[in-house]
């Protein structure tokens, strides 16, 4: 049954295959006086091209199947949609005809929707059954629809996703010349012209370079952020190890320069991006450097294994954060210090939070001021 039997329709006719004309008219207006939509199929074949039209449930009798035609059937049912399983009545004669029928479920054994009734049976209870064939079927449609409308919606979301980080990548790359020039003018007048400048004039000038160096700063920050949500790269096996080597050597001069200790355990394999993973250890490890207190950094990295992921742990002695702080850390922008005492644009963490997300783990903060903070994170085993 192909995909576009199933478009915007709800159809909730019920086919009735049934040897002899008269049984299968029978059939149909006892439906159709309870206000069933019934129409009649002389052959499985018949009934097959019908049910790929679109069907709300089908009445079949035991003397009109055979072992070729229910082999027939089944590849028609075969290639039903994920949300469909097409609601079937089997209607037998009662005793070895009952005992045949049986054995023709085992061979509709993938029909998850058969139901049977012995005959002789009351009208009453042929439209009741197939009153609630046809609930059934209807909720499915629900079921179809509902698919389809969140998949348009996560299209559209994805489309606007693209959009916007487009659009955050080229507005970024674009600022960077014009902020180029503007630093290296104003680099440029305080070069040639110092000795003509008095102090507030050289005063004022820093301030604009020193501006324009953290609007720079800014903006590849905001490239990096863009970057972390482009097209989600092939996972392969990742060594942390390896990963956590390569990022003490990127920071071996803020290491040496706060005389920072940095150990680990034993770090494991997981599966993800290396890259990604690397700048979540650089942004994590980078705080722990830059956060401390009086004594020198002190800093901890582990793993321990729960299940399908990987919990990792960046530990540090530095100078923590209270409890409320915890989620507001981790949104864009969100600085909890100003920059005299701490440097920074704010961004970091919210790169490791959609990093992590996007390896459908998560991130979160234990920390108490003056006590130090680790933060967790998972990632696929």
């Amino acid at each position: 049954m192909s995909s576009e039997a199933y478009g915007g329709e709800r159809d909730l006719r019920v086919l009735v295959l049934a040897p002899g004309g008269r049984d299968a008219r029978v059939i149909r207006e006892v439906l159709q006086r309870a206000g069933v939509r019934a129409e009649s199929c002389a052959t499985v074949e018949d009934l097959g091209q019908e049910l790929q039209a679109g069907a709300g449930a089908a009445v079949l009798t035991t003397e009109a199947l055979t072992e070729a035609g229910i082999q027939d059937l089944v590849q028609v049912l075969d290639q039903q949609p994920a949300w469909s399983a097409l609601p079937f009545l089997l209607l037998t004669g009662g005793g070895s005809s009952t005992r045949r029928s049986l054995q023709q479920l085992a061979l509709l054994e993938r029909l998850k929707t058969m139901t049977l009734l012995e005959r002789p049976l009351r009208t009453v209870t042929l439209v009741s059954a197939v009153q609630g064939m046809l609930r059934l079927r209807q909720r499915q449609y629900e079921i179809r629809d509902s698919m389809a409308e969140r998949q348009q919606r996560e299209a559209q979301l994805q489309r606007a996703n693209d959009e916007l980080q487009q659009f955050a990548y080229v507005a970024s790359h674009d600022l960077q010349e014009p902020l180029r020039m503007v630093r290296s003018y104003v680099q440029l007048l305080a070069q040639r012209y110092h000795d003509q400048l008095d102090a507030q004039a050289q005063e004022f000038i820093g301030y604009a370079a020193e501006g324009a160096q953290r609007m720079q700063q800014l903006i590849q920050d905001l490239l990096a952020y863009a970057r972390v949500g482009g097209p989600a790269p092939a996972w392969t096996a990742v060594d942390c190890e390896a990963v956590l080597a390569h990022t003490l050597l990127d920071l071996h001069v803020l290491i040496e320069e706060s005389q920072a200790e940095v150990s680990h355990d034993p770090l494991p394999t997981v599966r993800g991006e290396a890259q990604q993973v690397g700048l979540v250890f650089q942004n994590l490890l980078g705080n722990a450097l830059k956060f401390h207190g009086a004594a020198p950094p002190r800093i901890h990295v582990f793993a321990r294994r729960e299940g399908a992921r990987w919990v990792f742990a960046v530990q540090d002695n530095g100078i923590g954060l209270e409890a409320q702080q915890a989620e507001r850390i981790f949104q864009v922008f969100q600085r909890l210090h100003t920059r005299s005492e701490y440097p920074g644009t704010g961004i970091g963490l919210a790169i490791c939070k959609k990093i992590v997300e996007r390896h459908g783990r998560r991130i979160w903060v234990a920390s108490a001021p003056g006590k130090g903070t680790t933060f967790f994170f998972t990632l696929p085993a």
